[in-house]
């Protein structure tokens, strides 16, 4: 919601659709509330696979703001983010933990450090006002997730390593 109420002050007509159920909900309607753009901010609640699917596509951009917790908690990588690259939607994401893994920083995606809130919002308005560079990484997106993610890919790796690490413990 702060990126979100950065943007309507900065003029931007953005609309931020956080969805799920989690223990931070309460929290965000609240921060919300506190900012006044809950007309700006919706809270879809949770969402199968296929609602997830269809807000994918209806999106510009895709944020997954991301920061280690006071009690030293952790994103792993959020498969999310390889949903969003595979149906072309650019990203905006903190640098934390496994993400920077699992995308192609620049191409499809912009990373920013953990709480660094203006820079988030910066590289949301960079995205918004560039419809050009929207349309260059839409198409990085899905090659990238299809030749490091696809299951038949990551298959063919671990059969390779487990064949790998048979044949040195023979020897």
């Amino acid at each position: 919601p702060l990126s979100t109420k950065m943007l309507v002050d900065s003029g931007f007509d953005v609309s931020l659709t956080i969805v799920g159920d989690g223990e931070l909900k309460s929290s965000l309607e609240l921060l919300a509330q506190e900012l006044e753009v809950t007309q700006a901010v919706h809270f879809y609640g949770a969402a199968s696979p296929q609602e997830v699917s269809r807000l994918l596509s209806e999106s510009d951009v895709f944020l997954f703001p991301s920061v280690e917790t006071a009690a030293g908690d952790a994103e792993g990588q959020g498969v999310v983010i390889q949903e969003a690259q595979a149906v072309g939607i650019p990203i905006v994401a903190n640098r934390h933990n496994g993400v920077p893994d699992g995308v192609i920083e620049g191409e499809p995606a912009l990373l920013v450090e953990e709480r660094d809130t203006e820079q988030f919002a910066e590289s949301i308005r960079g995205l918004l006002s560039n419809i050009e560079l929207r349309k260059q990484m839409r198409v990085k997106g899905r090659p990238f997730v299809e030749g490091k993610f696809d299951r038949a890919v990551v298959a063919k790796l671990m059969v390779e390593t487990y064949e790998h690490h048979l044949s040195t413990a023979l020897v």
